[in-house]
């Protein structure tokens, strides 16, 4: 009868035990595009969703330009629970540091837990900028856009502001007693000397050389990652911009 007795209160209190029970709530989870500077990301880059300093999940991209799918068996990006917004980074497969870009991609309709959304991040870490009778990269450092400056001109040019400037001297003469020569000056279109591999011009081959290559992926005709000028940026570049990497 006590056996009874103890069992009964134990069924009568179980409720109330499990219902103290803070369970965890299921992660949320996000899936689409990933594309740098308008290109697709490469297969092997990790995408991760941050809550404040914390990582709150990640997943690494199976195939180019997706970091997860709508179908429920394929992978997402799965984030636990988080307050405040999520910013999502990536992490290039050489490297193992996280980038936001120059503008940080936020989900900023809070937490749900156990919900899927669509979220397709556009990561930007390089421009097009306009100089004068050119155009340039900028790239972006983290604090703010680089500026689009000249480094060098060719020889017989000198630079003026933002252009290389031609000298050139005209002879005058002719009837009627005309005319001494003057210089004069044109502007001409801008050309820089850079290093093979050095795409954005800082003088070294590094991870922002590897971005612009990303973002000319395939691209065909004249191009500052066609490094072996074949026409069209390719794995071919890519292999020559590892030989040159760190130079």
């Amino acid at each position: 009868m006590i056996k009874f007795f103890i069992l009964l209160s134990l069924l009568i209190l179980l409720p109330f035990s499990v219902s103290a029970i803070d369970f965890p709530q299921f992660p949320m989870a996000f899936w689409g595009t990933a594309t740098l500077n308008g290109q697709p990301l490469s297969a092997e880059t990790k995408v991760q969703a941050y809550c404040g300093a914390n990582l709150a999940g990640e997943v690494v991209m199976q195939e180019n330009g997706i970091y997860g799918y709508a179908e429920s068996s394929k992978i997402k990006l799965l984030a636990s629970e988080c307050q405040s917004d999520y910013v999502f980074k990536y992490v290039l497969s050489d490297s193992a540091i996280p980038l936001t870009g120059g503008v940080k991609i936020k989900y900023t309709n809070g937490f749900e837990s156990g919900t899927t959304k669509n979220k397709n991040l556009n990561f930007v870490t390089a421009q097009l900028c306009s100089i004068v009778n050119g155009a340039g990269i900028q790239n972006w450092d983290g604090i703010s856009w680089g500026t689009c400056t000249i480094q060098s001109c060719n020889s017989g040019y000198y630079q003026s502001g933002n252009a290389c400037v031609a000298n050139s001297s005209g002879g005058g003469g002719g009837g009627g007693g005309g005319g001494g020569g003057e210089s004069t000056s044109a502007i001409i279109p801008i050309t820089t000397t850079i290093k093979t591999g050095d795409a954005n011009g800082d003088t070294k081959i590094d991870k922002y050389d590897f971005a612009l290559m990303m973002a000319n992926w395939n691209k065909t005709g004249t191009n500052i990652s066609d490094i072996n000028n074949d026409g069209t940026v390719n794995k071919y570049d890519f292999a020559l911009l590892m030989s040159l990497w760190g130079q």
